[in-house]
């Protein structure tokens, strides 16, 4: 019989780490508003449905190849997934 022991650790964020996670969430913000299932989505653009998920939930980066396909199919520019805070209006001081 053999033993095992699974260490676990908390890694700190880093710049890209968040990064990956804001992209990922804006993708899937804006793949939910359209109403789209991300299987139907990741058919659609050519990739499994594992790895869009992997994408949306941060663990994985977006390559600019899978970028153009996404904002082809949501009809969005590139720079809507991957600014942070694109299509937010300032709120003018009164």
């Amino acid at each position: 019989m053999h033993t095992f022991t699974i260490l676990f650790y908390s890694v700190p964020m880093t710049g890209k780490l968040e990064e990956r996670e804001r992209v990922g969430a804006t993708l899937k913000t804006l793949r939910e508003l359209r109403g789209v299932k991300v299987s139907d989505m990741a058919l659609a653009i050519g990739i499994s449905r594992s790895y869009l998920a992997n994408i949306e939930a941060g663990r994985k980066n977006l390559p600019p190849h899978i970028l153009v396909r996404v904002c082809r199919f949501l009809n969005v520019p590139q720079i809507a997934i991957v600014s942070p805070g694109y299509g937010r209006k300032e709120k003018s001081a009164a």
